[in-house]
């Protein structure tokens, strides 16, 4: 008679073989309806090229009805397969499962990656050499060798992990004499500086303008009113909070995995992939995603996994009220980080208690954590009416997600078979284990707590890399699947086959989970100098580009103080903060300036007779057609006197 594990195994694998199937199937039955995406009207008001309108009505309602049905079909199937075990306990198909899921998942994992990458000799070199030694760790005679080894990776990993996060500070640390990457220096740091530059002098976010990336300049406005602002003190404060960032996300893991060697190592592999890879091909600071996207879920998933082993009602109130002002932090990921939390509760309360009380309890949760919510944005609203005198408008709040998710600007496809197969099979697996759980065929713990809310937390963030879909984005928004990979290593590695047939493709899934783990630890061995070059290059050498410095220059040198100009350039923030001077009219950073009406709004500013001077910035106007038509129409309009560097006077 096949055993309970055995068949609790076996219902599993056929659950998620069925619901991938019908979500195929219901995938391919939305790419048969024809939607509307006609962007002629919305072209019209923007001011982008109207070939960069690429909408995904059919891809996003994909991804919603997989995000929304695929837990409720896995538990069906689960519950339908489980019943068919036990009324028919002596079917020989239990006992083929293990063997069938360690195939397909090797096969399946494998297909994903040949489909992603041309390995190079160096990539391909790391995967081999990891095959390899998983395959002498699971050799007998090999134990001693393995005992000593397993010494110096501890010693090793309690080494590496610390320096990557190190590496993760110093990588963001800049001054303006030390950049290099003219398209990231030019376009993505503006983006984020120059929402923190307006609101130290004054303005206020969701009154005079939106910010795509939430509100997270009023947070950080106290620190720097007590510090100042330079660039090299907002890259500390940025490169600061995403080291402490992992660091949270070290203490999560820490709590999860027991054993050190692989807890520093899976820390380490995860940092990496999620940081370093990417920037490997193509090195540049991001702090959109780093810190501003993985500050709140990194400080969540903390507090939400202290509530878990210890349920005290501080615990759970500090989770809440974190976990609500990650919205206003930035609503991307704040607002996947309130769902996930939410959703753990309710997960929580229905595996460890009576439905009645269970029921009960995550209405009392659900009550609480909308009032929270209320509060905190009361509260947010008074403070800024209070430093500010002005209230915010929570109604702009998702005006740029609706330009670009909504509207499909700058949107890229998902290919079917991509790297993405890897993390979503991961996080199937988290929710398959959520699944057990709440059907009592498995003991609860707040560890499976911590797994479900991971998993949760990367099927919502993957809706950032859902719409734009590029690597680069993947990159970003894997780090819960790097994480549950980890947990799921350790727990592989002590687990025992308590199923019949179960040792044989426990030994197969155990050599292949090791050899991506020491493959992957190979490519960071070998990436290792370059890792720690792009680290510390940006401050070790100086004048790789004076341009922006020579540039503030010009303009305190043809700017009276208080003399009314206007500053026409994606960097505006940086010269006004060089130069000591400031923009008559305040405008988005030009970065964000995308809608037709501020482009017309921005070029009669710089046509105001009351506006002295005008400095506009040539090397910047190719990105957007309607730059050159602004400069066009100040030709008309006013005088060329000077020039450096590219950026030019006009009175």
């Amino acid at each position: 008679m096949n055993s309970g594990p055995g068949r609790v195994f076996s219902s599993c694998v056929l659950a998620v073989l069925c619901s991938v199937f019908c979500l195929c199937v219901a995938a391919f039955l939305v790419n048969l309806v024809p939607f509307d995406t006609d962007v002629s009207v919305l072209a019209a008001s923007s001011a982008v090229k109207p070939e960069e309108f690429r909408p995904e009505p059919a891809e996003r309602l994909v991804y919603l009805i997989v995000l929304c049905a695929g837990p409720v079909l896995l538990y069906a199937f689960y519950a339908l397969w489980r019943r068919y075990f036990e009324r028919a306990p002596r079917d020989p198909l239990a006992a083929k499962m293990p063997g069938l899921a360690a195939g397909l998942g090797i096969f399946w994992t494998a297909a994903a990656l040949l489909s992603s990458y041309r390995l190079s000799l160096t990539g391909a070199a790391s995967w081999a050499a990891g095959i390899a030694l998983a395959c002498w760790v699971a050799l007998p005679r090999a134990r001693a060798a393995r005992d000593g080894l397993g010494r110096i990776a501890v010693a090793a990993g309690r080494i590496i992990a610390p320096l990557l996060v190190l590496a993760v500070f110093l990588h963001g640390l800049f001054t303006p004499a030390n950049t290099r990457e003219t398209f990231c220096w030019t376009i993505h740091f503006p983006a984020v500086f120059h929402s923190v530059w307006e609101v130290f002098n004054g303005r206020v976010l969701l009154h005079d303008f939106a910010n795509q990336y939430g509100l997270y300049p009023h947070f950080l406005a106290p620190l720097f009113k007590l510090t100042g602002l330079s660039v090299l003190k907002f890259t500390a404060v940025m490169s600061g909070l995403a080291a402490g960032s992992y660091l949270l996300l070290f203490a999560v893991v820490r709590r999860e995995i027991a054993d050190r060697t692989r807890l520093y190592w899976s820390f380490a592999l995860a940092v990496f992939l999620h940081y370093f890879w990417g920037k490997l091909s193509f090195d540049e600071v991001y702090f959109q995603y780093v810190p501003l996207r993985l500050l709140f879920p990194a400080l969540g998933l903390w507090l939400a996994q202290r509530w878990c082993y210890a349920p005290a009602a501080r615990n759970h109130a500090f989770a809440t009220a974190v976990c609500c002002a990650g919205m206003l932090w930035n609503i991307d990921s704040g607002l996947v980080v309130f769902c996930a939390w939410l959703l753990t509760l309710g997960f929580v309360r229905f595996s460890s208690d009576q439905p009645a009380r269970a029921l009960k309890l995550f209405g009392a949760d659900i009550g609480f954590c909308a009032c929270s919510l209320g509060l905190v944005f009361a509260g947010y609203a008074g403070a800024i009416r209070l430093g500010y005198g002005a209230w915010p408008d929570f109604s702009r709040l998702f005006s740029y997600h609706s330009f670009y998710y909504g509207s499909g600007y700058y949107m890229l496809p998902m290919r079917v078979l991509d790297l993405w197969n890897v993390p979503a099979l991961l996080y199937a697996g988290g929710l398959m284990h959520s699944v057990v759980v709440l059907r009592r065929d498995a003991r609860y713990s707040p560890s499976a707590a911590v797994v479900f809310m991971l998993s949760v937390l990367g099927a919502g963030l993957f809706s950032y890399y859902q719409g734009r879909s590029h690597i680069y984005n993947l990159y970003s928004v894997s780090w819960p699947a790097w994480l549950l990979a980890g947990i799921y290593l350790d727990r592989l590695l002590r687990l025992a086959p308590e199923f019949p047939g179960g040792a044989g493709a426990l030994e197969w899934a155990r050599g292949a989970a090791l050899a991506c783990f020491f493959s992957v630890a190979g490519l960071l061995l070998v990436n290792a100098g370059v890792i720690a070059a792009g680290a510390v290059e940006k401050l070790a050498f100086s004048g790789y580009d004076g341009t922006v410095v020579s540039q503030a220059g010009f303009i305190g040198a043809n700017a009276a103080p208080g003399e009314k100009i206007q500053i026409f350039s994606y960097r505006q923030s940086v010269l006004e903060l060089l130069s000591g001077r400031r923009s008559a009219k305040r405008f988005p950073a030009l970065v964000e300036t995308v809608r037709r009406a501020d482009y017309d709004a921005l070029a009669d500013a710089l046509c105001c007779p009351e506006i002295s001077g005008v400095f506009i910035d040539l090397e910047t106007v190719g990105y957007v057609p309607d730059n050159e038509k602004i400069v066009a129409r100040t030709r008309r309009c006013r005088t060329l006197k000077a020039c450096d560097r590219g950026l030019c006077l006009f009175k």
